[in-house]
């Protein structure tokens, strides 16, 4: 009997309902960084009740953020609606965007940014390296 040959492994594949989106809910972090490529990035977020994102424009890149846990009220250019979990929000360069935690637990996110946003480290807790961030992020634009 031939030997079955075995698939080779890569390091870069997450599956996606088993693991990332457990890794997502578990992860306390507002921003952490699951992988970093060339041309995209994919970021797990965690949000507390009451707490937002922060508003901000991306001029030179695309955000598409997965709702992994929680409900939120996401405004674009002036615009409201509300999200909930398996919702997916597609962030155009150029849309000045925020989004809210309206539950009473914490809100987990699943973000893809085209290009990839930040050359840090990757991983901010919420508050002051967050705003640190998002202060550094700014003078980029």
């Amino acid at each position: 009997m031939p030997r079955r040959k075995e698939e080779p492994s890569v390091s870069n594949v997450i599956p996606l309902f088993q693991k990332i989106t457990a890794t997502a809910k578990k992860n306390l972090n507002f921003r952490n960084r699951v992988m970093h490529g060339k041309f995209s990035e994919l970021v797990e977020m965690s949000i507390m009740p009451g707490n937002e994102l922060g508003e901000e424009v991306h001029k030179n890149g695309d955000e598409i953020l997965f709702v992994v846990q929680g409900k939120c009220v996401v405004t674009m250019d002036g615009v409201s609606a509300r999200a909930n979990r398996h919702c997916a929000i597609f962030v155009q360069s150029g849309t000045r965007h925020n989004l809210r935690n309206i539950g009473r637990g914490e809100l987990k996110l699943l973000c893809v940014c085209s290009p990839p946003f930040t050359a840090h480290t990757g991983t901010h807790r919420e508050g002051e390296l967050a705003a640190d961030e998002r202060m550094a992020y700014a003078w980029e634009q």
